[in-house]
């Protein structure tokens, strides 16, 4: 099999002589959103979702930039491959983007045996959109207060705590705490992230791993970070020790990007980029970086290629080291 980097070189490759030889494509720039059509934002996983509210931030920013409106159209199901497939399906004419993590792109390719798709074949990426540091975070009846106590309790009681996972990234965080902290722990997976949510306030699971943004609605129930997986500590929650004050040598943060079906237009592509850029300077998506605590990615086209060609190196090791290569 081709390396990640040869065959996204060769997509890229194919996309710039495609540009060089398409006069038309200098009209279709011109016409290039039609405003009587509507931009489909698929999102992979279910409302409420980190990846959903921020593409819906996007959304707004970019239908705004574009003057044609972008909805999202959650397909969530199958690790996000439901969604990633509806994505692949779509006409590569500009009207879907394709809003998703690093979970689809960069950690699926290594967990399953059979993937239904091909990142690097089946899309190009127009661009970052959030860098994501990792928490380890809990409800408020989980009666430990610290990563140093859950750790002994789990040690005590292999197998009984247990941590939540609604994608194969938050799946992988938790197999990366349990084996850097020497743990036992029962994986419980969800189909959505309201139900995850519900059963940690409910304290029917231990723990999860997200992005700070997690916590923040639900703070007021009790909700709580009780480590940054991180060298230093979050801005937004000074008060979280990182995992190595708690004496674990454990680090992690993911992304969230948009991308577009292959063979995509150019023209189309250009427009796209365009206006993704310019939406992360707006004050919807400002907003949204400075209530979760999380800041935007700043990677547009090839530069965003060229760190995901990176991350999938990472994750691939990452998903070896665990034991978890082609367990799904």
């Amino acid at each position: 099999m081709k390396s990640l980097m040869s065959r996204r070189s060769f997509a890229l490759n194919s996309v710039a002589l495609g540009a060089a030889m398409g006069m038309p494509g200098m009209g279709f720039a011109q016409s290039f959103p039609d405003k009587s059509k509507t931009i489909k934002g698929i999102v992979p996983y279910s409302a409420g979702a980190t990846v959903d509210t921020l593409a819906r931030a996007y959304a707004q920013a970019m239908s705004e930039v574009l003057g044609t409106n972008v909805v999202i159209d959650n397909r969530p199901g199958a690790e996000a491959v439901i969604g990633i497939q509806a994505a692949k399906s779509a006409p590569a004419d500009g009207y879907t983007i394709l809003f998703t993590s690093v979970s689809t792109q960069s950690v699926n390719p290594h967990l399953f045996k059979q993937l239904t798709y091909d990142p690097v074949k089946d899309f190009v990426p127009l661009g970052g959109t959030m860098k994501v540091p990792f928490l380890m975070i809990v409800g408020p009846n989980l009666p430990y207060k610290s990563v140093k106590e859950f750790v002994a309790a789990a040690k005590a009681q292999p197998g009984k705590l247990s941590y939540a996972s609604v994608s194969a990234t938050t799946k992988l965080a938790g197999e990366m705490f349990a084996r850097a902290a020497g743990i036992k722990l029962l994986n419980i997976p969800y189909k959505n992230f309201a139900d995850l949510i519900s059963d940690t306030l409910a304290n029917r699971v231990s723990c999860f791993f997200a992005d700070g943004g997690a916590i923040t609605p639900y703070a007021a129930q009790g909700m709580r970070g009780m480590a940054a997986c991180t060298k230093t500590r979050l801005a937004r929650f000074p008060d979280v020790p990182t995992m190595e004050q708690e004496g674990i040598d454990f680090q992690l943060f993911g992304w969230h990007a948009a991308y577009a079906p292959a063979n995509t237009p150019p023209a189309a592509l250009a427009v796209l980029r365009d206006a993704l850029r310019k939406a992360e300077g707006s004050k919807v998506v400002k907003d949204y970086f400075a209530m979760g605590g999380t800041e935007p990615m700043n990677l547009i086209g090839d530069d965003f290629a060229a760190f995901e060609r990176a991350e999938y190196d990472r994750w691939g090791k990452a998903v070896r080291d665990a034991g978890l290569a082609g367990t799904m």
